[in-house]
């Protein structure tokens, strides 16, 4: 699990620093709650990420036997402008952020 600690918000650079094991069990469950439907997209812009001041979620999920990551997602936290399958995804991601701070 890693954070990104330069807030970049052109999603163009990050500063990605790997956060403690201990951190990363507890929000390791994560991804029993990826929906199927966004397994299904790769590279996939859900809303306009923080062009509002509404935030946005960054993820990338990687098999463990490659450095790049196999799937990349922004998602915007609003639920007006992302899909009804994501809702609860994103509930669960900015639960978890609690708990990482």
């Amino acid at each position: 699990m890693y954070k990104d600690f330069d807030d970049d918000y052109s999603r163009n650079n990050f500063n990605f620093i790997k956060l403690s094991d201990k951190l990363y069990e507890q929000v390791l469950d994560i991804i029993n709650h990826i929906p199927q439907e966004l397994r299904e997209v790769n590279g996939q812009t859900f809303g306009s990420p923080d062009c509002a001041d509404q935030g946005g979620v960054y993820i990338e999920l990687f098999d463990s036997s490659n450095s790049e990551a196999d799937m990349k997602f922004f998602i915007v936290q609003s639920p007006n402008n992302t899909p009804k399958y994501l809702h609860k995804f994103v509930d669960i991601v900015n639960a978890k952020i609690v708990l990482l701070q």
